[in-house]
C-alpha cells in the first residue's frame, strides 16, 4: 500500500489547517486563542475544564496583586482614600515587586485580605475601576467585578478568563473542528527569547500567519528595550513579511485593541508628537487607516502588499472576533480550493 493511502472502506483523514499567530509581548495572541475556544465550544458553560478554570483563578488574583503592585508604586493610595485604610495593606503591595523578584510568592490569603481591606474603600475602588495610563483594562475589569473575584471560591467565567494576562512560551495550541476541517491555531511567545524560536514553527505546514499589534500602544515603551512596543512590532512585522517563510502563505494583520486605542485618543493622547505625519487627531477610524499605512508600507513585494488582510479588532469581544474569523475561514478555505484547481 502506498504511501498516505488509506485502508479499504476506511475514511479519509480529515485535513489539518494551520494558523500561526504572531506578535510581540500584549499584543493579544493568548486572547485569540481562548476566544477559538469558546467560539468552536458546544457548551458555553464547558469551554474551560475545572481544573483550568482553577488555574486561571490563580492567574487572575495574580494579575490582581501584580496590578496593585505597580500602581502603589505611582499612586499614594492613602491620600486617595476616602477614610483611613490599612498601611499594612498599602506596604505589602509597594514590598511586593522586589519581594517577587527575589523569587518569592505572596501566600495568597494574606494577599487577598489586603486587597478586600483596600478595596473597601468606596474612593480607592472608584479610582482603580477606571483604566487609565496607569491603571491596566484587565485590572479595572476586575475591580469592578471584585465581589465575585475576591471570593475563595471564586469560579471564573469565560469573560473573565479572556482578561487575564499570563506570557506564552513556547507553541501553544488550540485545535477545533469547522467545516469538515480540523483548525489549528499556533499560538507563540512574544517576548524577545521567544521571538527567535518563531522562525522554527514554519518547519510545519503553515497555512496562514496571523500576525498581532495591540493599537492603544503606540506610546508604550517596551519592557525590554529602549522602543514602544509600536516599533518593535513594526520591526518584527517587517522582517517577517518580507522572509522566505511567508512565501505561499497568506498573511493576516490584526490591529487589535481598538477599543483602548479609541479610549486613549479621546482622553487627548497625542499621536502626532511620536509619529509626526499622523494627522488623525482623535479619530479612531483615520488612526486605524494611519497605523495600517504604516504597516502596508513595511512589505516590498507589491503583490503581497494587495493581499494581506487587515482588521481592527478587539479581541475580548466574542462577538467580532466570531465574525471577524468566519471571513477569514471562508477566504483562506477558498484560496486553499483555488490552489488545488478545485476553486
Amino acid at each position: 500500500m502506498g504511501c498516505g493511502g488509506s485502508k479499504a472502506g476506511g475514511s479519509r483523514p480529515q485535513q489539518t489547517l494551520k494558523i500561526l499567530t504572531l506578535g510581540v509581548a500584549g499584543s493579544g495572541k493568548s486572547t485569540i486563542a481562548k476566544q477559538m475556544k469558546i467560539i468552536h465550544s458546544s457548551d458555553a458553560s464547558a469551554v474551560f475544564t475545572p481544573q483550568q478554570k482553577q488555574n486561571y483563578r490563580d492567574i487572575i488574583w495574580r494579575n490582581l496583586f501584580r496590578g496593585l503592585s505597580d500602581i502603589s508604586q505611582s499612586i499614594d493610595l492613602a491620600d486617595e482614600a476616602e477614610g483611613e485604610v490599612s498601611e499594612d495593606a498599602i506596604a505589602f503591595f509597594k514590598e511586593l515587586k522586589k519581594r517577587t523578584s527575589d523569587g518569592e510568592q505572596p501566600d495568597t490569603s494574606e494577599a487577598l485580605a489586603h486587597v478586600r481591606s483596600l478595596l473597601a474603600d468606596t474612593s480607592i475602588t472608584e479610582l482603580l475601576s477606571t483604566d487609565t495610563d496607569l491603571i491596566p483594562p484587565n485590572f479595572a475589569y476586575y475591580v469592578r467585578h471584585k465581589d465575585r473575584v475576591l471570593q475563595e471560591d471564586f469560579d471564573p467565567t469565560n469573560n473573565d478568563i479572556l482578561q487575564a494576562r499570563q506570557r506564552s512560551t513556547g507553541l501553544a495550541r488550540t485545535t477545533f473542528a469547522r467545516d469538515k476541517l480540523i483548525w489549528e491555531l499556533l499560538d507563540a511567545g512574544g517576548q524577545p527569547t521567544e521571538r527567535r524560536k518563531w522562525y522554527r514553527a514554519f518547519e510545519e505546514d503553515i497555512t496562514a500567519i496571523l500576525f498581532i499589534c495591540a493599537l492603544n500602544e503606540f506610546d508604550v515603551q517596551s519592557e525590554f528595550s529602549e522602543k514602544t512596543q509600536m516599533e518593535e512590532s513594526l520591526e518584527e512585522f517587517e522582517s517577517l513579511v518580507n522572509s522566505e517563510a511567508v512565501n505561499g502563505r497568506s498573511v493576516i494583520l490584526f490591529l487589535n485593541k481598538v477599543d483602548l486605542f479609541s479610549t486613549k485618543l479621546s482622553r487627548g493622547a497625542n499621536v502626532s508628537e511620536i509619529y509626526p505625519n499622523y494627522k488623525a487627531g482623535s479619530d479612531t477610524k483615520a488612526g486605524v487607516e494611519f497605523f495600517t499605512k504604516l504597516f502596508l508600507r513595511k512589505i516590498k513585494d507589491k503583490a503581497q502588499r494587495e493581499s494581506i488582510w487587515v482588521h481592527a479588532t478587539c479581541a475580548v469581544d466574542t462577538k467580532q472576533v466570531s465574525v471577524i474569523f468566519n471571513a477569514i475561514f471562508v477566504r483562506i478555505f477558498e484560496e486553499r480550493m483555488a490552489l488545488s484547481g478545485l476553486g
